[in-house]
């Protein structure tokens, strides 16, 4: 078993640990500063590092919850380099693990269905929110028997809340392009054009440079930056540039930009689209749209409206880009074409695509069988 103690240089608290004896008799040691002026908060550090060391030394009956998140937090952030996903996966973690220790479960050991599901039912969070966090835990505990630390994973059988179905994501029809392209100002219809013909992520869009627009080779480069990180290895990817595509004037560093020569937000184009979505669907049912509406005319056409509402909550600017894929899959382009252009991760989630753009068209496909049709 590792032992350890503090001493002082200067201000500031450093260590050593004790790890063991060499061939030679020597004791092995490993120094470390804490970088603590406080001998408190220098001696949690040593406690933390031993602890560490006795785990590394060998497989135990239990671990520490605390330093199990601390450890898998550290694996995280170097394994997945898009900073918002990593920052989703530990938030998940650290939630369920705090409420965990606040019910007093301290110890792998103590994870049993029965206190975990007490945990589960307290939460006011949407089924899909709550397996996610099921699902952190389990990566915690997985990491911990890879890692050595522990045997078996104790909620590995712990059962996920069952989903309620949800309704597939909808893409754009050709009319209501044309209307929202019609209804939207100069500035907006040039951005839902491009996302239309690139199929570009918002984060991807409102960090795209000119220099990532090649006008001679006529394709566009999604790169990483200084300042962003794309989602995945394969968002790294290149794009023809459609011949339609209206580009701004270069104004700045960016390719779009507002009236202070500053990039868009993806927030400010969300809500932007919101709007301009709400007009497209108001002009083509005929009802008035870009002003505010007296009394008569809510009244008149309240139904309609509240309608119109109803079916934008299944619409958002994601459904651009769910457009452009489902465009491709009409153009009749192969599977790993549309994956390599929409920069999915994975062949899955383009076939989860296809199956349910597909599904729409299985009885023509049936009826329009070559052979026996006579």
């Amino acid at each position: 078993m590792a032992s350890g103690q503090l001493y002082r240089r200067g201000r500031t608290w450093h260590a050593v640990i004790y790890t063991g004896r060499s061939i030679d008799g020597k004791p092995e040691r490993v120094r470390f500063t804490t970088r603590q002026t406080s001998k408190a908060e220098a001696r949690k550090i040593l406690t933390t590092e031993l602890y560490r060391y006795d785990k590394k030394s060998g497989v135990g009956d239990s671990c520490r919850l605390d330093f199990l998140l601390e450890e898998w937090t550290r694996s995280i952030e170097s394994r997945i380099a898009n900073e918002k996903t990593a920052h989703d996966y530990i938030f998940g973690a650290t939630q369920i693990v705090r409420d965990i220790i606040g019910s007093g479960i301290f110890e792998t050991r103590d994870l049993q269905p029965t206190n975990l599901l007490s945990i589960v039912n307290s939460y006011s969070l949407s089924t899909n929110t709550i397996n996610k966090r099921i699902a952190r835990l389990k990566n915690i505990v997985d990491y911990a028997v890879s890692n050595r630390f522990i045997a078996t994973n104790p909620v590995r059988d712990f059962k996920y809340l069952r989903l309620v179905p949800v309704k597939h994501r909808r893409h754009l029809s050709d009319e209501e392009i044309a209307m929202l392209l019609a209804v939207s100002p100069v500035e907006f219809r040039r951005i839902w054009q491009f996302f239309l013909l690139t199929g570009l992520r918002a984060s991807e869009l409102t960090n795209l440079r000119w220099q990532n627009i090649d006008l001679k080779k006529r394709v566009i480069r999604v790169t990483p930056t200084d300042k962003f990180t794309v989602k995945t290895a394969t968002g790294i990817r290149s794009i023809p540039l459609h011949a339609k595509i209206e580009l701004p004037d270069r104004v700045g560093e960016y390719v779009f930009c507002n009236q202070n020569k500053v990039a868009h937000r993806p927030d400010v184009l969300i809500k932007a689209f919101k709007r301009c979505m709400f007009n497209a669907l108001c002009r083509l049912r005929g009802l008035p749209y870009g002003k505010r509406l007296s009394k008569t005319e809510l009244a008149d056409n309240y139904e309609k409206i509240e309608a119109v509402n109803a079916e934008l909550k299944n619409l958002d600017i994601h459904c651009l880009r769910y457009t452009f894929c489902t465009g491709l899959i009409r153009s009749g382009a192969d599977v790993k074409t549309v994956q390599q252009l929409m920069g999915h991760k994975s062949p899955v989630v383009t076939l989860k695509i296809y199956a349910q753009f597909t599904t729409a068209n299985a009885e023509s496909a049936v009826l329009n069988l070559p052979y026996l049709n006579d």
